[in-house]
C-alpha cells in the first residue's frame, strides 16, 4: 500500500522547508510560478498539501530532490491503490490545475482537444471536485487509453485519457530525452532490483531453473531469466561456459559481481546524439524504476562479442526504451571492457516493430 505523509500549510504563497530546489520538468516550474510556489523546497519522500484559492494542492518530490508533481489533491490513498498507476493519478491532479491556469493561453476545451482528452459525461470544471470515494470505475483500453468515471454530487464525470507518455509526464520528446540523459546516472551503480522466484519453473536440467516472463515482438525476444538451484538457494545464472545466457541474464536483471561500464549513445530528436558514460546496472535501474518490463533478443554471437537489443516496455504509459548493445564476452570472465550501446528513448508502443531488433 502506498503511504503518504501529509503536512498542511494554509497559505496561498507557500514557503516549504528543506532541500528540493529543482523541478523534474519545465512544465512543473511554470505551474509553480503561476500558483506562487517558485523556489519551493520540500522534504524528500513526503507529500505536502498547500491551500491555493480555497483548494488543496499536492506537492511531491522524487528521490533526487526534484519537485516532481504539483496538482489538486484529488485522490485518496485507496484511490491510488485502486488505479495502480501513480503517473496517471498525478497527471489527472496536475491537468485539473493546468486547465484552470491556462498556461498556454488556450481555453480548456481547446487544450483538451489538442491533448485528445474526451469527456463523455460532465465537464472539465468537475475535475477539481473529485474527492475520496467518488471514483466508480477504472478501465484500461488495450495499452492505448484509460476511461475513468466518478460520481460527483449525484452527477457522472467520465474522462478518456490517451496512454501517451508525453501527455501524462508533461514533457515533449526532446525534454524526455534530455531527462533520461540527466537522470540515468542519479541511480546508484549497484541499485538493487527485486526478483521474484515464486513462478520459477524447472527446466530439463536439475540444476537450472527458469523464470518465464514471456516474449515481445517475436519468440526470440524474451524476458526469461535463468537461475542455478543449489539445494533451494537460487542465484541468477552467470558462467563463462555459456556467455549468451549469462549476458541475457545481466541485461534483464543487472545482476553481476561488479558494475559494468557502458558507453551510452542517446539517439535524439532532430538527428542529434549525446554520449553518456554510465553502467548497465544504472540503465536497468532507471527502466525498472519507471515500471518497465524488460525483454532481450540476441542478434549476433561470437567468441569475443555479443550484440542484441533490450526492449524496456512500459504498458501503462504506452512507450518503449530500445537499447542496442555490443557486449564484450570477456566481461563474464572478469574483463574490464566497456559495453557500447545506442538508445532510442520513449518510443511510442505503436511505433516499435521488429525492425528495431533487426537493424
Amino acid at each position: 500500500m502506498i503511504r503518504y505523509w501529509l503536512s498542511i500549510i494554509a497559505m496561498v504563497v507557500a514557503v516549504l522547508p528543506c532541500h528540493a530546489t529543482t523541478f523534474y520538468t519545465h512544465r512543473l516550474e511554470r505551474i509553480a510560478s503561476a500558483v506562487g510556489l517558485s523556489g519551493v523546497s520540500i522534504d524528500n519522500g513526503h507529500d505536502t498539501l498547500v491551500v491555493y484559492h480555497g483548494c488543496n494542492l499536492r506537492v511531491k518530490s522524487n528521490f533526487a530532490g526534484d519537485i516532481c508533481h504539483i496538482g489538486y489533491a484529488l485522490f485518496s490513498e485507496l484511490d491510488f491503490d485502486r488505479i495502480k498507476n501513480v503517473a496517471l493519478c498525478n497527471f489527472i491532479e496536475r491537468y485539473a490545475l493546468e486547465l484552470e491556469l491556462s498556461l498556454d493561453g488556450r481555453k480548456p476545451e481547446s487544450r483538451m482537444d489538442i491533448d485528445r482528452i474526451f469527456i463523455s459525461e460532465g465537464n472539465w470544471k468537475m475535475l477539481k471536485c473529485i474527492s475520496a470515494g467518488s471514483l466508480t470505475d477504472v478501465e484500461e483500453i488495450n495499452r492505448r487509453m484509460y476511461r475513468l468515471t466518478w460520481s460527483i454530487e449525484g452527477k457522472r464525470l467520465s474522462v478518456v485519457i490517451p496512454a501517451d507518455c508525453q501527455l501524462i509526464l508533461g514533457a515533449d520528446a526532446i525534454e524526455l530525452e534530455n531527462m533520461f540523459e540527466r537522470d540515468v546516472n542519479r541511480f546508484p551503480v549497484n541499485s538493487p532490483i527485486d526478483l521474484s522466484f515464486e513462478n520459477a519453473m524447472s527446466s530439463k536440467s536439475d540444476s537450472i531453473r527458469i523464470l518465464e516472463r514471456g516474449h515481445y515482438l517475436n519468440e526470440l525476444i524474451r524476458g526469461d531469466v535463468y537461475f542455478t538451484d543449489n539445494g533451494g538457494d537460487l542465484k541468477v545464472y552467470c558462467d563463462a561456459r555459456n556467455n549468451s545466457r549469462s549476458i541475457s541474464n545481466i541485461m534483464l536483471t543487472g545482476q553481476f559481481a561488479s558494475s559494468i561500464p557502458m558507453k551510452l549513445t542517446i539517439n535524439k530528436y532532430g538527428y542529434k546524439n549525446s554520449v553518456v558514460n554510465t553502467t548497465v546496472q544504472q540503465f536497468i535501474a532507471y527502466c525498472v524504476d519507471e515500471g518497465c518490463s524488460l525483454y532481450f533478443g540476441i542478434k549476433t554471437y561470437g567468441d569475443k562479442r555479443l550484440t542484441g537489443t533490450l526492449f524496456a516496455r512500459n504498458d501503462a504509459l504506452g512507450y518503449n526504451h530500445v537499447l542496442s548493445v555490443d557486449f564484450p564476452t570477456s566481461i563474464i570472465s572478469g574483463g574490464d571492457d566497456t559495453v557500447d550501446a545506442t538508445l532510442y528513448a520513449y518510443i511510442p508502443l505503436h511505433n516499435v516493430t521488429e525492425k528495431f531488433f533487426k537493424q
